[in-house]
């Protein structure tokens, strides 16, 4: 079987990430499997692809927006807590301390 390449066979993951965005750190996603995490999390993969080609055809070359989506600020990770496995999709945010080297 082979992936999608339309833009609506991923409304499900858009909408993830919308929520993610609107939330102070993330979310996460409850499955029945580890497998299922996987296939999800490549699909949240495809999607944020998809928007990226999809900018390099709205926005200009010189545009911040060109070749990027807004979904690039979001990590999504597979996770198992007490037994149920969970694709979480959370902000990027910078450590709480840096040391130089």
């Amino acid at each position: 079987m082979t992936i999608s390449t339309s833009p609506l066979a991923y409304d499900d993951c858009y909408e993830v990430f919308e929520r993610a965005i609107a939330s102070d750190k993330g979310i996460r996603i409850p499955f029945t499997t580890s497998d299922e995490t996987m296939n999800y999390v490549m699909r949240l993969h495809n999607a944020r692809q998809l928007k990226r080609d999809l900018n390099t055809e709205v926005y200009p070359k010189d545009h911040p927006m060109y070749g990027k989506s807004d979904y690039d600020i979001l990590k999504c990770s597979r996770r198992k807590v007490d037994g149920t496995y969970f694709v979480y999709v959370e902000k990027m945010t910078m450590p709480a301390k840096i040391e130089e080297l």
